[in-house]
């Protein structure tokens, strides 16, 4: 082969290489813009799932409200029995500790007042007690209520992050997790 042959063979195998370099580059245009394309649809559904992932926490809210809300004033209608109860068994004992003290005739002794203490210093232990018993549950009700709302912030807090991640943009959303039952009344 001559030199001359050489070179144009040369000059075909570099244009060849540019022409497969260009259609290279062209067709690796197009892919990357598909490629953003399907990027972007997918950060799209993403988002849109997200919002809607959101708003059921945000909604969840209510419910968990509404819930121990319910507890709370089963609560309260069961410190209201017990307390009336309690009330009852007072008046009943007094009343008997009375009547057992006129007919043995210990009235002149001082047995009435004694009695009559005796039984008021066992219910008011009693009604220590009961109180104790309430308030401790009304505590554990509360804290059940802002537990299940701080799970909830939490969840919409790793949503942003998730969001953040994977480069696209959430509205932030709050929840207060004060549950403000009532408390213990």
């Amino acid at each position: 082969m001559s030199a001359d042959g050489a070179s144009k063979l040369l000059g075909m195998a570099t244009g060849a290489q540019a022409a497969m370099t260009g259609i290279g580059m062209v067709a690796g245009f197009f892919q990357a813009r598909s490629a953003r394309r399907k990027e972007r649809r997918r950060k799209r559904r993403e988002k849109a799932f997200a919002i809607k992932s959101q708003a059921a926490l945000t909604g969840e809210t209510g419910n968990i409200r509404a819930e121990w809300a319910q507890k709370a004033s089963f609560a309260r209608e069961g410190l209201e029995t017990d307390r009336g109860s309690l009330m009852n068994q007072w008046q009943t004992a007094s009343q008997r500790a009375i009547g057992e003290t006129g007919r043995s005739n210990l009235s002149y002794g001082g047995g009435a007042e004694m009695a009559s203490r005796s039984i008021e210093k066992d219910f008011m232990g009693k009604n220590k007690g009961m109180e104790l018993d309430y308030r401790r549950q009304f505590f554990n009700i509360q804290q059940g209520a802002e537990s299940q709302l701080r799970d909830v912030q939490a969840g919409l807090l790793d949503l942003e992050r998730v969001a953040m991640e994977r480069g696209y943009k959430l509205p932030t959303q709050t929840v207060d997790t004060s549950a403000n039952l009532g408390g213990y009344q």
